[in-house]
């Protein structure tokens, strides 16, 4: 560094400054020996001794340094702890690392101090550590390691800079986890942390080290030989960025500004392997690598895999259809991620990271030809061993393989397709063909037209006009599944209403059910109030076919219900108001209870179960019962929940 350095090196220590200290240019630091932390015992040693730099073991090398130093720290502010961070590669680093994590045999440091006849420094690392983190923010310690009798200056006064080497070797050797991804921003950093401690005569610390202007991060380690940039083998530190952390009296983030802020330090492994290791493997090893993919169809469920290094899946997309992949897991052991590539992992066709539990790819296969798609699934940091359950699903997708429903052409007003109460199934809308249906309201009836659907596959919208081109006069456009509109008609003559069903996500389409009713007019009428389910509405059942006994084609219909789980109805002759296990739900229905046989929702979640009258002794002319449904609920509050009541009085 030239004087011009030295300045601005010094005006990066404002903070300091404001306390009364002056920084000063420490003299280059000379190595004085090794400290073997087993025995707690500082060895001298002549400089020709020192091993750290250059060795063929060193794994993190911030050595770097020219004829000057900037002392910055205070050692008589006591508790003051400088961190900084560093990166050690691992395989996926591109450097030809071998091992994702390291026994760490020894570590070098550099401290300048005042007192003449010893010092003592603490030093402490940490895992997963973000540059400039607080220490409450940051996992726990790793290590921690109380350096007592050091090299002092030689004379209480005068400063002097000493390099001491660490030896860990006899019990105190630690296990730090390397880099991770690789690349240069977002990587898995560890973090040191270096406190001196009893220093009563001046300001003493640690001097800077490293200069990315002229020397190449990670010079002078195992996977970056020696010589460094300037001919020592020394280094620049891999990972290092241009700020530390000061925790004490006053904290902060200080910043080296025109230059390079960080702190000397060196780690030795003796790189025999792995120090984390996972448990074994599960049976589809042999998946750790693109090109040895586990082959799996596209519909599997399959518990009890381990991501301990890398898993890959190939898995045939036909042309038209969905690939939902599920990876289900607990982010507190670790945190998995998903990513999907095209054939040779060429390049990603969609990902899930998240910091939370599980995550899930949706990706549809649109290229025109069936693709073998392959599933990587692996730990963010290269190091954590995750447990988890792999669930692969093919939904054909209706934008590229289904025709049009029963009921077109009915993609105009003009077209309207004429309906009345009861369900229908199976119906598709695209962008640009919306659906039309023309719907009678008898004479003081209530109209309910509820459309069910997956948001996610497509927003569907409905609007209901009093004529082609006439006034809207209900609508629902919500960013949710399902949509209901509803209209009373208050007159005594019936009312033609006309039904738009519009999809508005650009380029998509939508398969739907479509749920009709009126009320009163239908077999019974609707009472008692219900909870919304994880649908996000309330179920409102209502009630298709006839009253009749002689008939004997009654249906009572539950929407929205979850998708694909089961459901009951159960009645009996009372109203009730009754808490359901404690609350929030009601219990509507009371006095003997009957129940019927499990049905199951279908995907648009309508749940629907026909009323037999000859297998029901408490069903009868004159009779009136009172019904609600009991559907599973698993992502809900409290895994279940109630529609609201009807009620039904049987008639001849």
């Amino acid at each position: 560094m030239n004087p011009s350095t030295l300045a601005a090196v010094c005006l990066c220590c404002g903070t300091l400054s404001a306390q009364g200290e002056k920084p000063e240019v420490a003299p280059p630091p000379v190595f004085r020996g090794t400290y073997y932390a087993a025995a707690g015992v500082f060895v001298p040693a002549a400089p020709g001794d020192r091993i750290a730099p250059g060795s063929s073991n060193v794994i993190y090398n911030n050595t770097e340094h020219d004829d000057l130093f900037a002392l910055f720290a205070d050692g008589s502010a006591p508790g003051t702890v400088f961190v900084d961070e560093g990166r050690v590669p691992t395989r996926m680093s591109g450097v030809g690392a071998t091992q994702a994590s390291y026994t760490v045999t020894a570590f070098e440091i550099a401290y300048c101090t005042r007192r003449g006849a010893s010092a003592t420094v603490n030093v402490i690392f940490y895992e997963k550590y973000v540059p400039c983190a607080t220490l409450a923010s940051t996992p726990p310690p790793i290590a921690i390691f109380n350096m007592t009798g050091l090299p002092g200056s030689g004379a209480d006064g005068t400063l002097f800079c000493n390099i001491v080497r660490c030896d860990l070797t006899g019990g105190r050797e630690f296990c730090i986890r390397g880099d991770a991804d690789g690349s240069t921003a977002g990587t898995v950093t560890f973090g040191y942390g270096l406190n001196i401690v009893g220093e009563t005569f001046g300001p003493a610390g640690f001097p800077y080290a490293g200069d990315p202007a002229t020397c190449a991060p990670g010079e002078g380690t195992y996977y970056q030989s020696p010589p460094g940039c300037d001919g020592s083998g020394s280094g620049t530190g891999l990972g290092d960025v241009d700020v530390f952390r000061r925790e004490g009296p006053m904290s902060g983030c200080e910043d080296g500004g025109a230059e390079f802020a960080s702190l000397y330090m060196a780690l030795e492994s003796d790189l025999a392997g792995d120090c984390r290791v996972c448990p074994s493997d599960d049976p589809f090893e042999g998946n750790d690598a693109c090109a040895t993919p586990r082959v799996l169809p596209g519909e599997v469920a399959i518990a009890g895999l381990t991501a301990n290094d890398e898993d890959y899946y190939s898995i045939l997309v036909p042309f038209g259809n969905r690939l939902i992949a599920d990876v289900y897991f607990s982010h507190a052991q670790a945190n998995l991620e998903a990513i999907l590539y095209a054939p040779a992992c060429s390049r990603v066709l969609d990902a899930s990271t998240s910091d939370t539990d599980d995550e899930r790819i949706r990706w549809l296969n649109d290229t025109g030809a069936d693709l073998d798609v392959i599933l990587r699934v692996f730990s963010n940091d290269g190091i954590s061993c995750g447990d988890y359950d792999l669930d692969l699903d093919l939904v054909p997708d209706p934008c590229l393989t289904a025709e049009d429903d029963a009921l077109e052409p009915n993609d105009t007003c003009a077209e309207a397709a004429r309906v009345g109460p009861g369900h229908l199934p199976d119906l598709f809308v695209r962008v640009g063909a919306n659906d039309w249906f023309e719907i009678t309201v008898p004479p003081f009836e209530t109209l309910y037209a509820q459309a069910l659907f997956e948001h996610a596959d497509g927003n569907l919208d409905l609007g209901l006009y009093d004529a082609c081109g006439g006034t809207l006069v209900a609508a629902s456009v919500s960013e949710t599944d399902n949509e209901q509109v509803v209209f009373e008609n208050a007159s005594p003559a019936a009312v033609a209403l006309y039904l738009n069903a519009v999809e508005r996500s650009s380029g998509q389409c939508n398969v739907y059910e479509l749920v009709i009713s009126f009320e009163p007019g239908q077999p019974g009428h609707a009472y008692c109030s219900a909870e919304p389910s994880s649908t996000g509405f309330p179920a409102f059942l209502s009630g298709i076919g006839s009253s009749s006994i002689a008939q004997n084609d009654l249906s009572l219909i539950a929407a929205p219900v979850p998708a694909g789980q089961p459901g009951i109805l159960f009645h009996a002759p009372n109203q009730a108001a009754i808490p359901f296990f404690g609350g929030p739900l009601v219990q509507c229905a009371g006095g003997g209870l009957v129940r019927t046989a499990p049905r199951v929702a279908t995907a648009g979640g309508v749940l629907s179960i026909p009323i037999d009258n000859t297998a029901e002794a408490t069903i009868f002319q004159g009779a009136t019962r009172y019904f609600q449904a009991w559907f599973r609920d698993p992502t809900g509050a409290i895994a279940f929940n109630l529609s609201t009541g009807y009620c039904v009085t049987f008639t001849e």
